[in-house]
């Protein structure tokens, strides 16, 4: 079973309560994870909000609050990722599927990176613009140069909760609005574009 890359170091995350079958709030449904089989997380197809957390109805909500959470151990909303990793000599771990020995410097990752990043935009730019252009040219991107095992699903990390991965790639993920990607961000495990899908 597939869990989140080991690029960017998952958390442990918190044992779960099974769900019951009780019917879900209006415009929920509940959906099995991709990146984790055997997982479910819930969203809301008027809002695209995506949760581990059972929703309970607005109507049985205290008052103030929009929403409650049946479920203690839920995670909160979900963000759903790609990424391309370049790693570099200082690298927690300096080795890939495509290069068993990284040997270059953190500014050479950093210099490859912002070239990257622009054959990104200029890919999107040739294809004729708009999110789903720049998804697409992320994506092949990733599969031809992350130094992450992800690359072989062009970079997708699947849809995670907060305290998954590495504090600054959490912040950067969750600051995205959705189809938009970001600038260089440093981890424990090299530097990362990262394109937020959801």
């Amino acid at each position: 079973r597939r869990g989140p890359s080991r690029c960017v170091s998952p958390t442990p995350g918190r044992a779960r309560r099974a769900m019951g079958g009780d019917k879900l709030p209006r415009h929920w449904s509940r959906q099995e994870s991709k990146s984790h089989p055997g997982k479910f997380f819930y969203y809301n197809a008027l809002t695209k909000e995506r949760t581990w957390s059972r929703p309970v109805d607005d109507a049985a909500a205290p008052p103030g609050k929009r929403r409650r959470v049946a479920d203690e151990g839920g995670d909160g909303p979900l963000c759903h990722a790609l990424h391309l990793l370049v790693k570099h000599a200082g690298s927690r771990r300096p080795s890939s599927w495509r290069e068993p020995k990284i040997e270059i410097s953190k500014e050479q990752a950093r210099t490859l990176l912002k070239r990257l990043r622009l054959e990104i935009l200029a890919d999107t730019e040739t294809a004729g613009g708009g999110p789903d252009a720049l998804e697409a040219a992320f994506r092949a991107r990733a599969a031809a140069r992350s130094d992450c095992s992800s690359a072989s699903r062009g970079g997708d990390l699947g849809a995670f909760p907060r305290g998954k991965m590495q504090k600054s790639f959490e912040q950067a993920a969750f600051s995205l609005d959705a189809l938009e990607m970001s600038g260089i961000v440093e981890t424990d495990s090299g530097l990362h574009l990262i394109f937020r899908v959801a």
